[in-house]
């Protein structure tokens, strides 16, 4: 199941998965899967029901929410909350082979649909620790066709990425991972460490550190870190403010703190 609410927190979308042809569940259609959505307006005033055009579409709202995009592999279908019976089919132009089974559109929870609506996905590779880079790929949803550009970003070395997440204006990403560092406080000492192995036989120190970084993976800042610490410890999540300046973090309990993310 997927849900996301619009920007301006009047419209809830829910997609589902369940057995059965057109959404009903039928012993005879027992192994045919099918994808429903409902919107909601959450004064409770009306509701849309839709049946989706393939069970592995990602459905997002776009910025000025009045329309929903369903997103296969080959094309977006746009959908408008003032006529859903018209649908305008779109395109996408990328270069990824058909045949590939890296279908970055295809995933439910590994992307973020921007202010200017461009959908990045591909997030999911960045907690892959045996990668040193992955692709983030980036579609510009107004375009037509669709245009859709890819940025390689390098993983740092020797981290364990645990959270990842985009800004809103689309222009930087905020990590958080767990590393263990020299126990020393000399730059100097830390860039050698990164090419000159040996050197980590000197004492060092478990760490759990936020960075951000620009979108392409370029200009990495520290926001902030805590020593002496473990994998998965706080903070638990992760997220932006809406002008993409502070970041949110939960480091548990009920509290929700906040910090200048420095960009």
């Amino acid at each position: 199941m997927s849900e996301a609410i619009t920007l301006d927190a009047k419209w809830l979308l829910i997609g589902k998965l369940i057995k059965g042809e057109d959404g009903i569940s039928s012993p005879k259609d027992s192994d045919h899967i099918h994808r429903r959505a409902e919107i909601f307006a959450l004064d409770g005033s009306r509701t849309i029901s839709f049946s989706t055009e393939e069970s592995t579409s990602t459905i997002v709202w776009l910025s000025d929410s009045m329309h929903w995009a369903e997103v296969t592999k080959d094309r977006v279908s746009i959908h408008s909350l003032v006529k859903p019976s018209e649908i305008i089919h779109v395109p996408i132009d990328h270069q990824i082979d058909s045949n590939s089974q890296d279908d970055p559109f295809n995933r439910e929870d590994d992307h973020v649909v921007t202010q200017n609506d461009h959908l990045i996905s591909n997030l999911e590779n960045a907690y892959d620790n045996s990668l040193t880079e992955f692709n983030l790929y980036d579609a510009d949803l107004h375009s037509n066709p669709i245009k859709v550009t890819t940025t390689v970003l390098k993983i740092p070395a020797d981290v364990h990425t645990e959270l990842v997440e985009i800004s809103p204006d689309g222009k930087w990403i905020a990590w958080k991972w767990f590393a263990y560092h020299i126990k020393n406080n000399n730059p100097w000492i830390s860039w050698l460490q990164k090419y000159f192995p040996s050197i980590r036989n000197a004492p060092s120190i478990p760490s759990t550190e936020v960075w951000i970084s620009r979108i392409d993976g370029s200009d990495m800042k520290m926001v902030g870190y805590m020593a002496e610490s473990f994998q998965g410890a706080p903070p638990y999540s992760l997220s932006w403010s809406f002008d993409s300046k502070r970041l949110y973090f939960n480091a548990g309990g009920d509290t929700m703190w906040t910090i200048p993310a420095g960009n």
